[in-house]
C-alpha cells in the first residue's frame, strides 16, 4: 500500500505524478501505474493539472492503480481519465487533487486546498474530464471543433458581457430577414460585428439543429444536452479551476477540445434560443427546439470569462456564486461530496475573500461552515448590489427535519441543487422600508455568536400576527422546474373570504390584490418603484375584475385599459388579439399565484394586511431589521430556550414598504435571532 512522505509545508511543497503504464485492457494486464515526486512553487517546473469529478471508491467502482510501487484505490471516473490522458499521449507531470493530497491528513489537506488558486494558475494546461462520452457527445464535439474556432475569432464570447453587441448583431440579423441590406463601415468593430452576424445566421441554419436532423435520427440536440448535463459542471471545484486555468483541454471520450472553442460555440447556441432570433424566420422556427433556454447555463463557465475579463475580475463575489435564484438547467448549479467545499472550493477565485474573512479549516463541521458563511454575506453585503442578505433566507418549515443550521442559515447544499423556491420580496429591489435608517457597523469578533448560532440585527417592532391564510397548494413537475399553483379559482376564493370582502369590487379591496401582487404594474415584472407612479383608477379596475373573475367585456374597455391588458399583463403576450388576451387571463393569474408560491396571507393586530413565508405562525411578530429592504417576521422562542427569536422570513406588508412606519418614530430594539 502506498504510504505519503510529508511535504515541506514551509516551502509550499506539492505533489504531482506521472503516468508509466496504461490501465488494463484485460484482467492479464497490469494496472496504471504512476511516478510520484515532492517540488515547489519555487522551482521553475512545468506541470498541468486535472479537472474531474472526484467521486467516492467503494468495492464495485474502485479501481486498484500503482503509486510509487504501492497499491492505491481511486474512483473509475479518474480511472477513465488516466487512461484516456496516456492513450491521447500526454505524458506530462500533473496534479491530481485525490492522489496529490494526502486526504487523511487535515492539516494537510487544509493547506494543500488554499494554495489551489496557486496551484492551477500556475499550471500550464488543465485537461477536463467529462466522462466516457457517447456517440452523441461525439458529434457534438465534432461539431464545436468544426465552428468553434471561427466563433472565437468573430467574438462570439463577447456576446455574453457586451450589451450594445448583442443588440447590434440582433438588429443586423432582423434586417438581413426583412432583405435589408446591413451596411458595414470601415472601422474594425463593424466588420467584426459584421463576422459575428454572419456566423449566428449560419448557425441559425446549421442542418443538425432542426428538426428534420431529429427525424433523420442524426441530431446535434440530444449530444449538446448530454455534454452539458455531464456531472462536472456542476460539481464546486470545477469553477476555481477552469476560472484560473491558462489553457484548458476538454475531454469526452476520444474527443478533445480547447474549452474557450467549445464555450463560444454552445453560448452562440444558447443565444440564439434565448434572444428570439430563431423566431424571426420561418426556416428557423424549429432550430434547438429540444434544448431548454438555460440549458447552457453554468457557473464555472461565467466565473471564467469575468475572470479573464479585466474589467470584470475585481468583482467576482462569493454571493454571486453560491446563492443562486434561477432555475437549474436540468441539473444542479453547483454540488460538493464534502458540503464544506462550497465554501472552501470557491475561496481561491472570489475576490471578497479577505473581506469576508473566512479560512479553510476542515476540522470545522457542516453547521459551522454554513453559519460563518452566511454571517459573513449578511454583514459584509454590499446594499445596492444584488448580495446575499437575510431577507433572501427561505425558513425552515415545522416539519422539515432538523439539520443543526440555525433558523437564519439557509442549507447551501439545497440551493446548490435546486435554488430557492421562494423568491425574495425585495427581488426587484424596488422597497425600502428601512429607507431612512443607516445600516449599523457589523460586529468585527463574532466567534462566540457562531458557536451559540446567534445573529444580532438591531431594528423595530411593527405589529402581531394574529391571523393566517390557509396557503394555497403549489405543483412542481420535476425538481428543475417552478412551483404552479395547482386551483386558482380556490386560491381566489381563499383570499376574498380571508380579506372579508364584499360582493361588490370597489377601491377599498385594492389592498390586498396590491399585497398578492407585490405593488406591481404587471403582477410579474415591473416593480412599482418608491411609489413613483401609483397603479391609476382604470387600471385598478381592470385588476378588480380579473382577480374576481368578472367578464370583462371588451367593448367597454378604455383605450388605456386595452393596452393595459394588451401589453403590460405577462404572460399573454404570445396571445393575438384582445379577445384571446381576455379569454385566456387565467394564465396570468397562474403566474401571479406561482411566484407567491411558498408564501400566503396574514393579517395583525393594528389591522395591517401582509404576505410572508407559509411557514408564519399566529403570535409571529413584524419587525423592521435597519439594513434590510423588507419587513422581516421573526417568533419568539420559548423562555426554556433562553430567549430571543427564530427567524420565519420576509414580508410584503401594505403601507409600510416604502418608510413609512419610520415616521411613528418607533422604539429601537436589539433582536438576537437563533
Amino acid at each position: 500500500m502506498f504510504t505519503y512522505s510529508r511535504l515541506k509545508h514551509e516551502t509550499s511543497d506539492i505533489r504531482l505524478v506521472r503516468i508509466k503504464r496504461p490501465a488494463p485492457v484485460s484482467p492479464d494486464i497490469a494496472p496504471i501505474e504512476l511516478e510520484i515526486r515532492h517540488t515547489s512553487f519555487d522551482d521553475d517546473f512545468s506541470y498541468a493539472a486535472l479537472s474531474y469529478v472526484w467521486g467516492r471508491p467503494d468495492r464495485n467502482t474502485a479501481a486498484l492503480i500503482y503509486v510509487h510501487g504501492g497499491s492505491f484505490l481511486i474512483g473509475s471516473n479518474l480511472n477513465a481519465a488516466l487512461t484516456q490522458l496516456y492513450q491521447s499521449g500526454i505524458r506530462s507531470w500533473l496534479w491530481v487533487d485525490s492522489i496529490c493530497i494526502n486526504q487523511s491528513d487535515m492539516e494537510e489537506k487544509s493547506l494543500q486546498v488554499a494554495q489551489m488558486r496557486t496551484v492551477f494558475s500556475r499550471a500550464a494546461h488543465v485537461y477536463v474530464w467529462l466522462g466516457p462520452g457517447s456517440i452523441e457527445t461525439a458529434k457534438a464535439m465534432d461539431f464545436a471543433t468544426r465552428v468553434g474556432t471561427r466563433a472565437l475569432a468573430v467574438g462570439a464570447l463577447d456576446l455574453w458581457s457586451d450589451r450594445q453587441l448583442r443588440e447590434q448583431v440582433t438588429q443586423n440579423i432582423k434586417d438581413r430577414v426583412s432583405s435589408v441590406e446591413v451596411q458595414v463601415h470601415n472601422d474594425r468593430s463593424m466588420i467584426m460585428t459584421r463576422g459575428l452576424t454572419d456566423f449566428i445566421f449560419d448557425i441559425l441554419r446549421e442542418p443538425g439543429l432542426h428538426e428534420v436532423a431529429k427525424l433523420e435520427g442524426r441530431s446535434l440536440e440530444i449530444g449538446i444536452k448530454e455534454v452539458m448535463q455531464c456531472e462536472y459542471w456542476h460539481r464546486i471545484w470545477i469553477i476555481q479551476e477552469i476560472s484560473l486555468a491558462q489553457e484548458a483541454t476538454v475531454l469526452c471520450g476520444e474527443k478533445a477540445i480547447p474549452l474557450d472553442v467549445l464555450d463560444a460555440t454552445f453560448s452562440t447556441v444558447s443565444h440564439c434560443i434565448r434572444s428570439g432570433l430563431r423566431r424571426l424566420h420561418h426556416e428557423t422556427q424549429d432550430f434547438a427546439s429540444g434544448l431548454s433556454a438555460n440549458f447552457y447555463e453554468c457557473i464555472a463557465l461565467t466565473t471564467r470569462r469575468k475572470h479573464r475579463c479585466k474589467d470584470q475580475s475585481e468583482i467576482l463575489r462569493l454571493a454571486d456564486i453560491v446563492y443562486q435564484a434561477g432555475i437549474p438547467p436540468g441539473r444542479p448549479h453547483y454540488s460538493a461530496s464534502d458540503p464544506r467545499d462550497i465554501v472552501f472550493g470557491l475561496l481561491g477565485v472570489v475576490t471578497d475573500r479577505e473581506a469576508l474573512g473566512l479560512q479553510v479549516d476542515y476540522n470545522m463541521t457542516r453547521a459551522a461552515v454554513f453559519t460563518a458563511l452566511t454571517r459573513a454575506l449578511i454583514y459584509n453585503g454590499v446594499e445596492n448590489l444584488r448580495a446575499y442578505h437575510l431577507d433572501q433566507c427561505v425558513p425552515k418549515q415545522r416539519w422539515d427535519p432538523p439539520d443543526s443550521l440555525p433558523s437564519w442559515v439557509p442549507d447551501w447544499e439545497a440551493i446548490g441543487k435546486y435554488g430557492p423556491d421562494v423568491y425574495p420580496i425585495n427581488y426587484f429591489r424596488a422597497f425600502n422600508a428601512t429607507a431612512k435608517i443607516s445600516t449599523p457597523p457589523r460586529p468585527r469578533n463574532c466567534n462566540e455568536d457562531d458557536i451559540r448560532g446567534l445573529l444580532r440585527c438591531p431594528g423595530c417592532y411593527v405589529d402581531i400576527v394574529t391571523d393566517v391564510m390557509q396557503p394555497p397548494q403549489w405543483k412542481k413537475r420535476d425538481n428543475w422546474t417552478s412551483s404552479r399553483i395547482v386551483d386558482v379559482e380556490a386560491w381566489l376564493i381563499s383570499i376574498r373570504d380571508f380579506a372579508k370582502l364584499g360582493p361588490d369590487p370597489s377601491p377599498e379591496e385594492d389592498y390586498v390584490w396590491r399585497t398578492i401582487m407585490l405593488d406591481r404594474y404587471d403582477g410579474i415584472t415591473r416593480p412599482n418603484r418608491f411609489q413613483a407612479k401609483p397603479i391609476d383608477d382604470e387600471k385598478a379596475f381592470i385588476i378588480r375584475k380579473i382577480m374576481r373573475r368578472m367578464p370583462i367585456v371588451a367593448e367597454s374597455l378604455t383605450e388605456a385599459q386595452r393596452h393595459y391588458i394588451c401589453f403590460e399583463l405577462s404572460s399573454l403576450s404570445h396571445f393575438e388579439t384582445l379577445d384571446q388576451k381576455l379569454e385566456y387571463i387565467v394564465e396570468w393569474l397562474k403566474l401571479i399565484g406561482s411566484v407567491d408560491r411558498g408564501r400566503t396571507l396574514f393579517k395583525t393586530n393594528k389591522g395591517m394586511f401582509g404576505l410572508g413565508h407559509e411557514a408564519i405562525q399566529r403570535e409571529d411578530i413584524v419587525c423592521l431589521l435597519w439594513g434590510m429592504r423588507s419587513p422581516i417576521i421573526l417568533r419568539p422562542r420559548a423562555d426554556e430556550a433562553g430567549g430571543g427569536f427564530t427567524f420565519v422570513g420576509d414580508a410584503y406588508v401594505d403601507g409600510i414598504m416604502y418608510g413609512e412606519f419610520l415616521e411613528t418614530t418607533p422604539a429601537h430594539v436589539d433582536f438576537k435571532i437563533y
